[in-house]
């Protein structure tokens, strides 16, 4: 998306700008900022298939917006599998990956932070126990 290209009359953008300057060139070719509205229209739409296929998903909420069976089959072979190969040097992710195997999610798991002594100086600094938690008690205790 960051590759450069040429537009018109020499004007290099990059990718991920052209539906925005698609949308300027129109609203300026019709003299009015209603020729824009269809590319606005066309980018939320976007956006908001974006967020409720990958984005909400991968957050832990339901996919809402599934395709129809039917175009499912015209796109896929027997088996499940795309007809159409996915570009060499592209990886393909629909959401969080699942571990296969308990040892597997043992691995992928954050370890956890290493606990220190009370009064050992790597557990003191100015900035300990002033974060959020911090802060929502001591207007808890004031109310």
């Amino acid at each position: 998306p960051m590759v450069p290209m040429e537009v018109q009359f020499g004007i290099k953008i990059e990718y991920w700008l052209l539906p925005y300057v698609n949308a300027v060139v129109d609203a300026l070719q019709a003299q009015s900022a209603a020729g824009a509205v269809p590319h606005v229209l066309g980018i939320l739409t976007g956006h908001v298939y974006h967020f409720f296929t990958c984005v909400w998903p991968s957050m832990g909420g339901k996919r809402y917006l599934t395709p129809p069976k039917a175009f499912k089959s015209m796109v896929e072979e027997e088996g499940g599998k795309k007809k159409a190969d996915k570009p060499k040097g592209v990886k393909v992710t629909t959401g969080a990956a699942k571990p296969k195997s308990k040892a597997a999610a043992k691995k992928a798991a954050p370890a956890a932070p290493k606990k220190t002594k009370v009064g050992s100086k790597a557990g003191k600094s100015k900035k300990a126990g002033k974060g959020k938690k911090g802060k929502k008690s001591k207007k808890a205790s004031k109310e």
